[in-house]
């Protein structure tokens, strides 16, 4: 399983003792040293991923693919590192979720000040 932008935590850790091999990706290495729920960490980014084809039976991303620059490259590395009958699961925000809006809300001066209060990065 590959986390792709796992940041410090996420959904993958649920299944680290269930499936063979954990592996967590983002371009943050302070996030990879605190994820505790990986086999492996990789640094790294979405549209380079250094693993080889046919990798990962599932890939899963959460809040991620929303802040994405390359998404085409992105999407095409998923695809890559996929087995066949492979699954990619992705999970992003919609427009009304309270931290969509909050984030419309606030300027972004101020977001500069709070995303490393409350995330630490």
């Amino acid at each position: 399983m590959l986390d792709a932008g796992c940041g410090r935590a996420g959904v993958i850790g649920l299944f680290r003792d269930k499936a063979r091999l954990t592996v967590g990706l983002d371009v943050d290495l302070a996030s990879l040293r605190d994820n505790v729920g990986l086999h492996q960490a990789v640094l790294g980014k979405l549209a380079e991923l250094p693993f080889a084809s046919a990798s990962f039976d599932l890939v899963l991303s959460s809040w991620v693919i929303e802040h994405l620059q390359e998404s085409e490259m992105a999407f095409a590395e998923i695809a890559r590192v996929l087995r066949r009958g492979g699954r990619f699961i992705f999970l992003t925000p919609n427009a009304w979720n309270y931290v969509v809006l909050i984030n419309r809300l606030t300027p972004a001066w101020l977001q500069g000040r709070l995303v490393p209060t409350v995330y630490g990065r």
